[in-house]
């Protein structure tokens, strides 16, 4: 049972790395990485190999001959392994090498004259070796020397670097020295008989793998998804013919010559009768198991392309998207900017994720907003840390980016006109953003981009639309009455249900500074506690005045930091988050003004063009009927 397990783990080694090296190769070798870990598998491949022949005694050459033969590809595999973090590192370390070759050549000469390993066999699936000391010092400090260099420039590189997604690169490489390096040391201990290093290497070779398909140390994904798909099933096979004929070579002892082969002919039959579904299985187990973020992230490419086509409400577009992204890419938060309209502000459309500030805007001078208006790419929170535009920023800026808090700010462009962005919070796994994620962000951005020009030309056409109606509705009802106080009440009702907004109150200017509340309707306060027939508090007088001066629409928030309480509470900006003060003037005097209120809970902006539009028509055709 021992020298079948040691037969067994040997030689899925030698599968594993046998696969890897295959897929590199088909690769092209066209950089000094790819050089390098090609000479790194192919040194691990030979050890696995001599590993497999000593365990599985086929009777070519002897157990001594297979042991030599294992330390040509053991020593090899240090040097080659410390070539290929040099080139991973963009390092020149040509002494090392040179001196690494040679000393690497010394100890094969050493070697296959017997100066390391003078006597071997096996015995009921043990493994007995007698090493010649000097030897054993000479192959022991070259491989720890080269071990250890290696992991200490994988240390020294990672904490130089402030990049998580190379970071994490480098972590598996670490784990791949620890991993190999601890398992040659069982070979001092009662552990020797046993293949443990084999059996380290094949975790070492894991490291690799979820390096190149998470964390895309090499950029050969799609080759080990088709060579995973053709590997594992073969591998499977190799192994389940192997043990099975090895179990009826045990159990009928006396079959031999016809009969073994008509043995071996059913076997291969049952094989070929359970391929098939195997071949199934083997390939969701690796989409679920590598791919299976891939796969979920096209079909969600699939479904938004398709219900973007249809969908036409900007607000709903936004939480839609957002919805699908987050869950698909598991990513804790995400928020959504769009360009206001004849504005130079970014404002948040939309968010999920942790509470963040629903007022938060960008204005085309912040330097995010420059940079993505050049950029063609995302931009990552390590451009943010090293770009020096984002060095010196203000301190107000800088709090806006840590408001934003994305790992990932993804343009969004048309015709080369940026109309949005969207910021990317981190993934819930911890994962760091690959190249194919950036990729598929930066596809979904293109997309989303015509998708938000055309649901705006959209939105922008059905105001004018509701505009002209309203507007149509408020003249017939205004014509119809003949007082004062009735035009007023008509036109504060007319303005909630067509602006959309919380509360309409139309103050009439009465002596030099005093304002009373002649009209007022909310869809949720009573008109009493809206003030009317009521002179408004002297702290909102001012503002009004500086709005009746301005002759123009004035805009006030409840987070401007430069106003009272007093004066919010005196607004009502204490029920409400922002306020439009709409000037009446008749015959170029001054004869009041409406405050509208909006109790704004979604992430996006209370007043835009359109609404403000329509408020202007809306007072201008009130003071006409006045």
């Amino acid at each position: 049972m021992i020298t079948y397990a040691s037969t067994i783990i040997s030689f899925i080694a030698l599968i594993y790395y046998s696969a890897l090296l295959v897929f590199i190769l088909r690769q092209k070798i066209r950089d000094r990485v790819r050089l390098y870990f090609s000479l790194y598998l192919f040194s691990m491949i030979i050890w696995s190999f001599s590993a497999f022949m000593i365990f599985a005694d086929l009777g070519l050459l002897d157990t001594l001959f297979w042991n030599r033969f294992l330390v040509v590809g053991s020593m090899a595999m240090p040097i080659a392994f410390f070539g290929f973090v040099q080139a991973f590192l963009v390092q020149e370390r040509r002494f090392w090498l040179r001196f690494g070759l040679l000393a690497y050549l010394a100890i094969e000469v050493v070697n296959l004259s017997g100066g390391v390993i003078v006597e071997a066999h096996t015995e009921n699936g043990y493994l007995y070796n007698q090493y010649a000391p000097l030897g054993m010092a000479l192959t022991g400090a070259f491989w720890a020397f080269f071990h250890l260099f290696s992991a200490y420039e994988l240390v020294r590189a990672y904490r130089r670097s402030r990049d998580a997604a190379y970071r994490n690169r480098l972590k598996y490489l670490f784990l791949v020295v620890m991993a190999i390096f601890g398992g040659t040391l069982t070979n001092l201990t009662e552990l020797r008989h046993f293949p443990g290093d084999v059996t380290a290497n094949i975790l070492s070779a894991m490291f690799i793998t979820v390096a190149i398909l998470r964390h895309q140390l090499l950029d050969i994904s799609f080759v080990v998804r088709k060579g995973l798909f053709y590997s594992l099933p073969t591998l499977v096979i190799a192994a389940s013919y192997y043990l099975v004929v090895v179990a009826a070579q045990a159990i009928f002892h006396t079959v031999q010559g016809f009969q073994l082969l008509l043995v071996l002919l059913i076997v291969a039959l049952l094989t070929a009768v359970v391929m098939v579904p195997l071949r199934d299985r083997t390939q969701e187990w690796v989409d679920r198991l590598f791919f299976r973020e891939k796969y979920n992230t096209s079909l969600m490419l699939q479904r938004l392309s398709q219900r973007a086509a249809y969908e036409l409400d900007l607000k709903r577009l936004s939480e839609m998207i957002l919805k699908e992204v987050t869950s698909t890419l598991h990513i804790e938060r995400m928020g959504f900017f769009i360009r206001v309209e004849e504005s130079r502000l970014f404002a948040l459309q939309a968010f999920i994720g942790e509470e963040v500030n629903p007022e938060i805007t960008l204005d085309s001078n912040h330097p995010i907003v420059r940079v993505l208006a050049r950029l063609d790419r995302c931009l990552t929170k390590y451009d943010l840390s090293v770009m020096p535009q984002f060095r010196a920023i203000w301190t107000e800026e800088r709090k806006q980016l840590e408001e934003i808090g994305g790992e990932l700010i993804i343009p969004l462009k048309v015709k080369e006109k940026l109309v949005g962005f969207l910021s990317v919070g981190a993934k819930l796994s911890g994962d760091t953003y690959t190249d194919d994620d950036q990729l598929t962000l930066m596809t979904l951005a293109n997309q989303i981009a015509i998708a938000i020009e055309r649901a705006r030309l959209y939105t922008a056409e059905q105001s004018r639309r509701e505009e002209l109606d309203a507007l149509y509705r408020l003249t017939r009802q205004l014509i119809a009455l003949d007082d004062v106080d009735s035009v007023l009440q008509n036109t504060a009702q007319h303005m909630v249900h067509s602006a959309h907004v919380t509360f309409a109150r139309l103050l009439v200017l009465e002596g030099e500074a005093v304002f009373r509340c002649r009209a007022a309707f909310s869809v949720r306060d009573s008109v009493r506690d809206l003030g009317l027939n009521e002179v408004e508090p002297s702290e909102a007088v001012l503002y009004y005045l500086r709005a009746l001066r301005k002759a123009d629409l004035t805009l006030l928030s409840r987070s401007d930091p430069f106003m009272s309480n007093e004066a919010r509470a005196a607004l009502r900006l204490d029920r409400v988050t922002s306020l439009c003060l709409s000037p009446i003037h008749l015959n170029g005097e001054p004869y009041g003004l409406f405050v509208l209120g909006v109790e704004r809970k979604e992430a996006r902006a209370p007043f835009d063009k359109d609404k403000l539009r329509l408020i202007s028509a809306i007072t201008d055709q009130a003071a006409r009927a006045l």
